[in-house]
C-alpha cells in the first residue's frame, strides 16, 4: 500500500514538474517572440 503512495507521489511530482517545464517555455515564447520567429525562419 506504502509503495502505491509513493509511485502516486512520484508520478505527481514528475507530472507538476513537466508541467512547470511547459509553462516556462511558454512564457520565454511569449517574451521573447522576436527571437522565436527568427528561430523558426532559419529553420
Amino acid at each position: 500500500m506504502k509503495k502505491m503512495g509513493t509511485l502516486l507521489l512520484l508520478g505527481g511530482l514528475s507530472a507538476g514538474v513537466s508541467l512547470l517545464g511547459i509553462l516556462l517555455f511558454l512564457a520565454v515564447i511569449y517574451l521573447d517572440k522576436a527571437r522565436f520567429f527568427a528561430l523558426l525562419h532559419l529553420l
